[in-house]
């Protein structure tokens, strides 16, 4: 009975969802910053991905920048060069962290997908005496696929609200 629990406790938890505030402004309703001749401008967006109930957290050049729930986008300025991004999760989300360099050039917007995913295997025994259920192990992977405007602006139209910076 205790392993039904604790079963029935873990599905519930991976179906709950980290989402925007309802009064998040959709992507549509928000004046994206422009690129100056001294600055780029990175958006970084999150649609639905696994693991579904925290927060994505990126960071940029080691600095905290965003927590992204599901179907959100944030933005940030940066001066031209390699920049360092990183996605970060909660300990008990069992997530790696990830990080991969972005080149940001003046006068341009890119636009990063960030994305990950879990896998956890479960072991289940049949035998004479009943039956038992174990969880064997979970894996986790991140990335962040570059993404031109037209399909940004598409999938960011489709999905997306915006969450300020950490620092706002």
């Amino acid at each position: 009975m205790f392993k039904t629990i604790i079963i029935f406790c873990s599905i519930l938890l991976l179906t709950a969802c980290a989402t925007a505030p309802s009064s998040a402004p959709k992507f549509s309703d928000v004046n994206m910053p422009v690129a100056t001749d001294h600055k780029g401008v990175l958006v970084v967006f999150r649609k639905t991905t696994k693991p579904y109930l925290y927060n994505m957290q990126v960071e940029i050049d080691g600095m905290p920048t965003a927590e992204l729930p599901n179907d959100t986008f944030s933005w940030i300025e940066l001066s031209e060069g390699k920049h360092d991004v990183t996605i970060d999760w909660p300990f008990l989300s069992g997530m790696p962290s990830t990080s991969f360099p972005v080149s940001i050039v003046s006068g341009e917007t890119q636009y990063i997908e960030l994305s990950s995913d879990v896998s956890v295997s479960i072991g289940v025994s049949v035998g004479s005496g009943g039956s038992s259920t174990s969880v064997g192990s979970a894996a986790g992977s991140n990335r962040g696929l570059s993404l031109s405007k037209a399909e940004a602006v598409k999938a960011l139209t489709q999905c997306c609200q915006y969450v300020g910076l950490l620092t706002e």
